[in-house]
């Protein structure tokens, strides 16, 4: 992109969307070269969340879909941070639209996507403002579906 056309994208660009991200990763970072390296790094860009919000972790094993997986439980501390925690979800969002770039995928369209399923699903509500599905024979889907 030329520096004309950057300068009149960042006059006209009311918001950061997947392309702009992208292309300022390449520029600054270069693409990534594969998806795993992106998501690998939205991890280390989560962990990064999780500490600004002043979270430990405590696993479990829990027994779902026929095996054992461990599920982390987030146990808040009192001292939170709003400037940092909004800074490191941009993180994961930046992040996230990098690698979905290095996939081919247009993330926003999979939102909507994914969204058109979940309206259509039952859900149980469970503590703190999550949930989970109810498959199709009335049970509960496993914690990782």
């Amino acid at each position: 992109m030329s520096d004309s056309a950057r300068q009149k994208f960042s006059e006209t660009q009311r918001h950061e969307d997947q392309m702009s991200v992208t292309l300022w990763g390449a520029d600054k970072l270069g693409s990534f070269d594969c998806v795993e390296r992106g998501v690998g790094r939205a991890l280390m860009e989560f962990g990064e969340l999780v500490r600004a919000l002043g979270l430990s972790t405590v696993g479990r094993n829990v027994e779902g879909a026929g095996r054992s997986i461990v599920r982390q439980e987030y146990r808040p501390e009192p001292i939170v941070d709003v400037d940092s925690i909004a800074e490191e979800m941009a993180d994961v969002v930046i992040v996230l639209y990098r690698a979905a770039s290095a996939a081919g995928i247009d993330l926003h369209t999979e939102i909507d996507r994914k969204m058109a399923i979940n309206r259509k699903r039952d859900w149980r509500r469970e503590a703190g403002g999550t949930g989970r599905h109810i498959d199709g024979g009335g049970r509960l889907a496993p914690p990782d579906a």
